[in-house]
This record gives structure tokens, sequence and C-alpha cells, in this order.
């Protein structure tokens, strides 16, 4: 009897492996397939997802320091020493912005962007202010989105 149970449940096993769909199927060449491509979408999602949040991030700046830029100097100095841009960074993107057709007036010198299930991401942007007369101030901006939103940012440290 015991014997007749493990037969079955072979068979069973062997027959399941071969039936599944390619999803379900670890021996399936197509899903395997499927999986080494899978990175290649991801780096690209994260890419846009990256681009997506520095956007916002030079948008949410602007409109803060165009309207209140006493708040803006008032975070980038609470903030400053702990804001994690090394000097290399800020005169990297100051020779970066200088050398450009239309100099920015906001470098965005570092950006980690996490996913933050079940509701959708988290940021961390590091950014410099390059000001007409070349002096600059660092700062950070912390930021979520739910995922099909918009991003929300904060500057960190005020």
């Amino acid at each position: 009897m015991v014997h007749h149970l493990g037969v079955a449940v072979i068979a069973g096993g062997l027959m399941a492996a071969f039936l599944l769909p390619p999803a379900c199927n670890p021996l399936s060449s197509e899903h395997k397939a499927a999986q080494a491509t899978a990175p290649a979408v991801a780096v690209r999602e994260e890419a846009v997802t990256g681009a997506k949040a520095e956007d916002a991030a030079k948008r949410y700046l602007m409109d803060i320091y165009s309207r209140d830029p006493a708040e803006v100097r008032r975070a980038l100095i609470a903030s400053a020493g702990v804001v994690g841009v090394t000097d290399e960074q800020v005169s990297a993107g100051v020779t970066d912005n200088r050398t450009r057709p239309e100099p920015k007036e906001v470098v965005i010198a570092r950006q980690e962007v996490q996913s933050a299930p079940p509701h959708g991401r988290s940021a961390s942007i590091w950014f410099v202010l390059v000001r007409a007369d070349s002096s600059t101030r660092a700062g950070r901006l912390v930021g979520w989105q739910k995922y099909g939103g918009n991003w929300t940012f904060v500057l960190a440290g005020y």
C-alpha cells in the first residue's frame, strides 16, 4: 500500500512538472529565457524612475526657492555637514554646469530611490544650488511616491 502511494506521488510530480504553465514550471526553457531578460527591464525602469524623481525634485526646489528663499536657506544651513555631498561632487557639478550652454540653477549630486512596498517608492536626493556668482549651497530632499502618483518632497533638516 505504501509502495503504491509513493509511486503515485512521484508520477504526479513528474506529470505536474511537464504540464504546468511555463511560469510555474522550473524545467521550462521559456521561463528561464524570460528570467534572463528581466534585469534589463528592471534597470530601464529604475533609470526612468530616477529621472522622474530628479525632474520632480528640481521642480520642487525651484518652486520653493522662488516663493520662499529664506526657508531654503534655513534648511540648507540646518543640514550643513550632514548632507552627504562631498566637495569633489560639488566642484564636479559646478564645472559641468559651467560648460553647458544654459547653466542650471540646481545640480543633482546624488540620488537614492528605494522601493517601499506596498505603497510606492522613497527617495533621498542630494542637490547643490548654484547661484549666478558661482557660490554653492548643498542640501538634501526626502521624497516619496505612491505607485502611479506624483513625487512629494520635503527639505531635510527643516
